[in-house]
């Protein structure tokens, strides 16, 4: 099947991650960004992994990118950060990018991609599910 025009709309319908063991039972959660724009954010969860996020209940502020082309230097950008407490001192843990121009040729059906972060840290990976 091929959809014409392109979607400029990508839903993000759940989101696995895996971070290494010295993270377990950690409060952590993940900020969405498209390009440099702040897209919104998931729940704080603690406990073992994988951790599941499910749209739209943990999800904050929004879970689609919107405007998308689909170039080669337009990205997805997932920030995982440690919550400390306050939302203004989060403790850096890794950002693991996705390139849009990556998934621009499977709209159809629900496409799954597993994403790491670049170089590898071991047992840091998101499980991603998109819709269009």
């Amino acid at each position: 099947i091929f959809i014409a025009p392109q979607p400029q709309r990508v839903f993000i319908d759940s989101i696995n991650l895996m971070l290494p063991k010295e993270y377990r039972n950690t409060p952590v959660y993940i900020e969405l960004y498209h390009n440099t724009t702040y897209i919104g954010k998931t729940k704080v969860k603690s406990g073992t992994f994988p951790m599941k996020f499910k749209r739209p209940s943990e999800f904050i502020d929004g879970y689609f990118f919107d405007y998308v082309q689909f170039s080669n230097n337009e990205v997805f950008k997932f920030v995982i950060l440690k919550d400390n407490g306050t939302s203004s001192s989060p403790t850096f843990i890794n950002e693991i990018i996705l390139a849009s121009v990556d998934i621009k040729n499977n709209f159809y059906p629900k496409r799954f991609n597993t994403i790491r972060p670049i170089p590898p840290v071991d047992d840091m990976f998101i499980d991603l599910y998109l819709n269009y």
